[in-house]
Formats: structure tokens, C-alpha cells, sequence
């Protein structure tokens, strides 16, 4: 029996609604997910990439995890903290280069709080094989920000610190191999929650 390598589900419970995407390839020994539940203004997400063998084949295993909460705090003068999260990679690494590619190919809409993780999974997973990259021995650590402007929002700043920690895992000396910082603004009007065609986005 070969379950199918992709499977969603859709839930709506009258105040709870959400929905989730399953990926399995057993040959591969890749096991991937998405999840987003809504609770009144309150939403989480996560999406997971959990491998039980190396890229080559061999014995061995890595997970990737991030998980994002969005809510509406007001702060002060009209800004709006609206999201809090984070990742963590066990046996990833970061790859500079193809964050730094993001920026132009919009990879980084996949890294900092993704609009809709359970429709766009397929793609966001595969992105993120190529962006977090599996090597042993290395942890990843990284807390994510979310703030906004306006009410309905019409500017966020996302903001997130990315710990690449070598040898975390493995024998040897535990080294900070890098922090990289990864961040993004974006001017929509007008405001995207109103479900209208975007005049002007930056």
C-alpha cells in the first residue's frame, strides 16, 4: 500500500476553522506537513520537514520546524504588533546565498509568517530544502517578528535572527558559525484584509 504523496484536509467548526497538508515519501524517507488554525482574531501556523535519511541515502535523520502565531495588539501611534514565531533546524544549516537570491525570487515570503501555508505547501517545502539545506551536526535557531501599521494594516515589518550553530549535535567544538538576519517591509494599499485588487504594493 503506497499512501498518496500529498493529502489536505480542510476543517470548519463554526469558531474554529483550519486546515492541513500531509506529505509522505516513504522511499525517500521524507515525512512533511502544514497546519493553520484561525480562533476568532488569533491564527497558528506550522509547517514541518522531517527526514529519516541523508540526501544520499544513508542512515541518518534532520527536522525543520517553523511555527507562527498572529494576533492584533495595539502598542502605540497606530502600530500593531501582529505576529510572533520562530524556527528551528536539527542537522540544517543556512545558505546565505539563497536567502540572499530570496530577496528577488520572493523565497523570503516563505520564511517570514507565509499567508497561507496549507495551500502553498508544496512549494514552501521544497524551498525550504534549498534555503535550510540538511548537514550534520549543525543547529538552527531563530525567532521571528511580526509588526504593522494602521488598522487595517497597510505596512508590515517582519523581522527574524537566524543562530547557525556548528557542531550542536556532533563530536567537536560547539562554534556560532553565523547570525543571519532576514527581514522584509511591505506597503500594500489598499490594505490587503480588505480583499481588493492592490493599487500600490511595494
Amino acid at each position: 500500500f503506497a499512501p498518496p504523496k500529498g493529502i489536505g484536509l480542510v476543517l470548519d467548526a463554526g469558531v474554529v476553522k483550519g486546515g492541513g497538508y500531509l506529505f509522505i515519501d516513504a522511499e525517500r524517507g521524507e515525512y512533511a506537513g502544514a497546519l493553520e488554525l484561525k480562533f476568532l482574531t488569533f491564527s497558528i501556523k506550522a509547517i514541518g520537514l522531517l527526514s529519516t535519511k541523508r540526501p544520499d541515502g544513508s542512515d541518518g535523520w534532520s527536522l525543520l520546524l517553523f511555527v507562527f502565531g498572529q494576533f492584533n495588539v495595539h502598542i502605540a501611534f497606530g502600530i500593531f504588533w501582529t505576529g510572533a514565531g520562530g524556527m528551528v533546524g536539527l542537522h540544517h544549516r543556512s545558505d546565505v546565498d539563497a536567502l540572499s537570491a530570496g530577496m528577488r525570487t520572493g523565497a523570503l515570503d516563505d520564511v517570514l509568517f507565509p499567508q497561507n501555508p496549507v495551500a502553498d505547501a508544496p512549494r514552501i517545502i521544497n524551498r525550504y530544502r534549498t534555503l535550510f539545506p540538511v548537514t550534520d551536526g549543525n543547529l538552527l535557531i531563530g525567532p521571528m517578528l511580526e509588526l504593522s501599521f494602521s488598522d487595517p494594516p497597510i505596512v508590515f515589518v517582519r523581522l527574524g535572527v537566524i543562530f547557525d550553530v556548528r557542531n550542536a549535535l556532533s563530536p567537536g567544538p560547539v562554534t556560532l558559525s553565523k547570525v543571519v538576519l532576514v527581514g522584509q517591509v511591505l506597503v500594500q494599499l489598499p490594505a490587503r484584509k480588505l480583499g481588493v485588487p492592490a493599487i500600490l504594493r511595494l
